[in-house]
């Protein structure tokens, strides 16, 4: 469980970095890739694109798909003349987290179309993303943390938190990574 939303992670970040957005609100694609010359950029959003993820806990466990709209976001892009760079990123909005039996994918991960599950219960209400994301001739590491705090269909109040952490060598092979996530 910790590997598969540890690969969650990552893909939201790559995706928030690197896709072009879902929605016309979402974070737009970058002019300032990593290459030979420098620059720095400033994105703002207000919704991320819908993913899907094995929540671990409460009665929200199990696969759901997740959206993030109505909020306020930030991204950070800086690339030095080595082709060295770092983003971060900041969301606070809304959440939504919908029940699914299934889930369809493009090619890039991005949620087509999902089964709602009628057994467990819905949710929504407030989150705040935070991620990191740096990359060098040497090393790459990502950081990224969630805090949320949502209402179910059937009145339940969840809170969660997830931190996690992952660094990878200079060939792009994850050499250390952990994901906590802990619901209340």
């Amino acid at each position: 469980m910790t590997r598969r939303l540890l690969v969650l992670a990552a893909a939201i970040l790559a995706s928030l970095v690197l896709a072009s957005p879902a929605s016309a609100n979402g974070p737009s694609s970058p002019s300032c890739l990593p290459g030979p010359n420098a620059c720095s950029q400033t994105v703002h959003f207000t919704s991320n694109p819908p993913f899907a993820v094995p929540f671990p806990c409460s009665s929200l466990a199990g696969l759901d798909v997740i959206s993030e709209s109505n909020g306020n976001g930030v991204l950070h892009f800086n690339v030095n003349g080595a082709g060295d760079f770092w983003v971060t990123g900041t969301y606070t909005g809304a959440i939504s987290i919908q029940p699914a039996l299934s889930v369809v994918l493009d090619s890039n991960g991005n949620v087509v179309s999902f089964v709602p599950d009628p057994s467990r219960p819905s949710a929504s209400g407030r989150v705040t993303d935070w991620f990191g994301f740096e990359q060098n001739h040497s090393n790459a590491v990502g950081s990224n943390t969630v805090n949320a705090q949502v209402t179910t269909t059937d009145g339940q109040s969840v809170a969660f938190h997830l931190n996690g952490h992952i660094q990878f060598s200079a060939t792009g092979v994850p050499i250390r990574m952990f994901t906590d996530f802990h619901c209340a």
